[in-house]
């Protein structure tokens, strides 16, 4: 149980550090954009805007430093053992879910761009 507990950790650590460059991508064009507050239509909002990023970003800069390379002292704060028996799974069946949950994320993305470009013609019959 221990070792699929630090691969998984390591895993959502991997998608934090994505989402803090993402962030920090972000803080930089919105630095980028308004320089000074004089040509930003609000200026509270451009502040806001910029420390919501910001903490956003360290929080996830922290949150994958803590998954990545602090995973085994995780472990043992939250008493996971690698005496842990993992219960007896089919395997076909976690793979027959597993693509099922696919096809329908993909159905659900698929819809939604369907519907929004029905939004941008018009069908005149």
């Amino acid at each position: 149980m221990r070792k699929l507990f630090i691969v998984v950790a390591k895993f959502m650590g991997f998608w934090m550090f994505y989402t803090a460059v993402n962030a920090v991508i972000q803080l930089v064009f919105y630095l980028s954009v308004f320089r000074d507050l004089s040509n930003a239509p609000n200026a509270k909002e451009v502040v806001g805007t910029f420390v919501f990023l910001a903490v956003s970003a360290l929080f996830s800069l922290v949150l994958s430093w803590l998954l990545i390379i602090k995973t085994a002292w995780l472990a043992d704060k939250f008493k996971i053992d690698d005496t842990d028996n993992l219960p007896e799974v089919n395997a076909a069946a976690i793979l027959s879910t597993g693509i099922k949950l696919i096809g329908i994320y993909i159905a659900v993305f698929a819809i939604s761009k369907f519907a929004e470009s029905l939004g941008y013609f018009r069908f005149d019959f």
